[in-house]
C-alpha cells in the first residue's frame, strides 16, 4: 500500500501508472481523516491500493478525486473569504447617517454647544433661505421652528478616508423666519479632523 499526502501527488501517481502500463489493474482509494473537522476537506490522508476491477472505473475514480480537490481549494480560496475593508466601510457610513441625525437633533432642541461640537468652524450653508455659516445659524437660532424630519434614502460616498459626503431626501415640518420648510434633497459633507467628524458643508435643492 502506497501513501499520499495529497490529492495532486495521488492523481499524478495514477496518471502515471495508467501511462506506463496501459493493461494495469484499477485502484482504491482509501481515505483518512487527519483532523477531527469532518468540513475539512484538506486535512486526509490517501493511499492507493491495487484492485482486480475493470480499467473502465478509473475514471470515476479520478473524477471523483477532482470534484474532492476542487472542494479543497475553495475552502481555502482568498477569493471566498470577506475582503477587508467591508465591515469598516459600513461602520463609517453608519456613523455618518448618525452624525447627521445627531446634528438635526441640536438643531432642532436649538442645543448650541451641541451644534458648536458636530459643526466645523468654517461650515458653509446654502439652504432655500439663503446662504449660511456657523456663526449666523447660531445668531438667528430663534427664528427656526423643526418640528419633525426626516432621512430617507441616505447614502455615503467616501471622498477619501477622512472625507464623507452625505446624500438623502429630507422632509421638514416646521419653519425659519415664519417660511415653512419645504421638501429638499439634502448634500452633506463630513470631514474628519483628529479623530472627530464635523460637518462642513450643508446644501439643499428643492425636490419639486
Amino acid at each position: 500500500m502506497q501513501a499520499f499526502r495529497s490529492l495532486e501527488a495521488l492523481l499524478g501517481e495514477i496518471k502515471r501508472k495508467e501511462i506506463d502500463n496501459p493493461t494495469a489493474y484499477n485502484y482504491k482509494v482509501c481515505i483518512y481523516a487527519l483532523t477531527n473537522n469532518p468540513d475539512n476537506l484538506c486535512g486526509l490522508k490517501f493511499t492507493l491500493e491495487r484492485i482486480d476491477t475493470m480499467r473502465k472505473n478509473l475514471h470515476l475514480v479520478v473524477f471523483a478525486l477532482l470534484a474532492i480537490t476542487t472542494l479543497c481549494n475553495a475552502q481555502t480560496d482568498p477569493a471566498s473569504k470577506a475582503k477587508p475593508g467591508t465591515a469598516a466601510g459600513s461602520s463609517v457610513d453608519q456613523a455618518i447617517v448618525s452624525k447627521s441625525k445627531e446634528t438635526w437633533e441640536a438643531y432642532k432642541g436649538k442645543n448650541i454647544p451641541a451644534i458648536k461640537e458636530l459643526t466645523a468652524e468654517d461650515y458653509v450653508a446654502h439652504t432655500l433661505a439663503g446662504p449660511s455659516n456657523l456663526q449666523k445659524d447660531i445668531a438667528t437660532i430663534d427664528k427656526l421652528t423643526i418640528e419633525a424630519y426626516t432621512l430617507d434614502d441616505p447614502k455615503v460616498s467616501m471622498a477619501s478616508k477622512d472625507v464623507a459626503i452625505l446624500r438623502y431626501k429630507c422632509v421638514l415640518k416646521g419653519s425659519y423666519d415664519g417660511k415653512a420648510f419645504s421638501p429638499v434633497y439634502a448634500t452633506e459633507v463630513w470631514v474628519n479632523r483628529g479623530g472627530k467628524w464635523q460637518i462642513v458643508s450643508f446644501t439643499e435643492t428643492p425636490m419639486n
